[in-house]
């Protein structure tokens, strides 16, 4: 939050939480689809489903590892130095200085 201005904190904030929720709601649905369909592959390539269901995992766990090396990346990218905004004293706001 320290790079928006003192005055859109508020909207800061919002899309911060509003990133968070739709980076879950949309990732677990691709991870649990991974899982889902290579598992049934497993299993119908003839292997019982005790062997199918720790290769599905296996493959949401890869997805959740891309998704997450994904996300460094773009924040890297993102989140430089360059065009932040300014500093904010908070003891100076709170005390109304």
């Amino acid at each position: 939050m320290s790079g928006a201005a003192a005055d859109r904190h508020g909207v800061a904030s919002a899309l911060l939480n509003v990133s968070r929720q739709l980076g879950g709601a949309l990732g677990l649905p691709v991870i649990a689809t991974a899982v889902a369909s290579l598992a049934a592959r497993s299993a119908a390539a003839g292997n019982a489903a005790p062997a199918a269901l720790p290769a599905g995992f296996h493959a949401g766990f890869a997805v959740s590892a891309l998704l997450a090396a994904g996300s460094v990346v773009v924040a890297a990218a993102l989140l430089g130095e360059d065009g932040r905004g300014q500093r904010v004293n908070l003891i100076a706001l709170q005390t109304g200085q």
